[in-house]
């Protein structure tokens, strides 16, 4: 489900950034060349952004960690990480 919402958005913006070059996504050359073109991109850009998403939530949660141990504040860290995620 959400792989689909990612990849509504990775082509939206990928019809927005032709537009802005003035090349349209339904031009097609012989074979549809273009069509596996842009499954590709998109699938090479799906899974950059999964894996900046993941490093994301391993550099938050290791922030959780270290602000559990030093932090005065009176927060539970690591218990506000299970009900975010």
């Amino acid at each position: 489900m959400i792989v689909r919402w990612q990849l509504m958005f990775i082509r939206a913006y990928l019809d927005v950034e032709s537009a802005s070059k003035g090349v349209m996504n339904g031009d097609q050359t012989a074979g549809g060349d273009s069509v596996r073109d842009q499954a590709a991109v998109e699938e090479a850009i799906l899974f950059e952004a999964n894996a900046f998403a993941l490093a994301s939530h391993f550099l938050w949660g290791l922030w959780a960690i270290v602000q559990s141990h030093i932090s005065t504040i009176k927060f539970a860290y690591l218990v506000c990480t299970s009900c975010c995620c």
